[in-house]
């Protein structure tokens, strides 16, 4: 579950931190008269691969479309050149998204997932809009864990995990823990990702009696979500696009190994007040931070901190001269 809980929120991040950025420039651009189309139109709604990137991302489909598969022939040629052309936009759809054979293999997936609807699966899942549906959200997910994890062989390891693979239990404490204190922020997630607010707020709009009273509460709630997502960036530390996939600097893994550190110094305080508080003065080494914390999940009987984890923080905090 935790491996789930893990790609569904970070599909639900790629999605509102570029939707979002497309929104704002859109925003922008009216600001200067400029009109500019939407780039992404509820795709998590979609019931197949080919509606969803008509959903998804629709500049970048729009482009590859005008500069690369009609040039090809599109689908004026014969049955295996027109095979050949889709291949060909996906396979460089993925290179544009960065030279690793991630993105070469998420293109090719999206590709052939592409041909077998056109040529096969397609009429099947108009059949059924809840197979359709389920099926597309379980392609984006899988896509999405290639995508997102650096190297194929740990891709392939995560969707592993996913399905039960190394004998990892379905749910764990860690799990429940996340789950109950993200629920809220994901209920909201589910609700943001389909056209359910867009649509009470047309009705509303269209309403004689409710319109008046929308025409007030519209400028209210988007004041207030202001407010909440200005917080929300104020209590952050790093805001970077999602979507540059750039390195970590130095200077953010000092920060977040620091942020670390200040964590498993209030769990180890927790767990044992007296005892930290009596050395509450004196500043104490990762390696000292991390034994407390296994000390102090131990205590609460929680599943003890991976030793992995244990292992990589140690040797970036080598790597820092700490």
């Amino acid at each position: 579950a935790a491996a789930w809980l893990g790609i569904i929120m970070y599909t639900f991040q790629i999605y509102f931190d570029f939707s979002g950025y497309s929104d704002m420039a859109i925003g922008l651009g009216k600001i200067f008269g400029f009109h500019f189309l939407e780039n992404f139109n509820y795709p998590f709604i979609s019931k197949s691969a080919t509606e969803f990137w008509r959903r998804w991302h629709m500049s970048l489909g729009s482009w590859f479309r005008d500069y690369l598969y009609i040039p090809l022939g599109g689908n004026r040629v014969s049955k295996g050149r027109h095979i050949i052309n889709i291949f060909a936009v996906w396979l460089f759809t993925g290179f544009w998204h960065g030279a690793s054979w991630n993105f070469i293999l998420w293109g090719v997936f999206f590709g052939v997932l592409l041909l077998i609807e056109k040529f096969w699966l397609l009429k099947a899942l108009n059949k059924s809009v809840v197979l359709s549906r389920v099926y597309i959200l379980l392609a984006a997910l899988l896509s999405f864990v290639v995508f997102q994890i650096p190297t194929l062989t740990e891709a392939f390891s995560y969707i592993g995990g996913m399905f039960g693979a190394g004998g990892i239990a379905f749910s764990s404490a860690e799990t429940l823990y996340h789950l109950k204190s993200y629920a809220v922020l994901l209920i909201m997630a589910l609700v943001g990702a389909t056209p359910v607010v867009k649509t009470l707020a047309i009705k509303f709009s269209e309403s004689k009696k409710l319109g008046k009273i929308a025409n007030v509460i519209e400028p209210v709630m988007i004041a207030v979500l202001l407010i909440v997502v200005t917080a929300f960036l104020v209590d952050s530390s790093s805001n970077p696009f999602l979507y540059f996939n750039r390195a970590t600097t130095r200077a953010e893994m000092i920060e977040f190994i620091s942020s670390i550190d200040n964590s498993y110094q209030r769990v180890a305080i927790e767990s044992d007040p007296v005892a930290r508080l009596h050395n509450s003065s004196r500043s104490y080494n990762y390696d000292e931070a991390i034994a407390d914390l296994t000390k102090a999940i131990k205590i609460k009987d929680i599943k003890p901190i991976d030793e992995t984890a244990v292992h990589v923080l140690r040797a970036i905090s080598q790597y820092l001269g700490e």
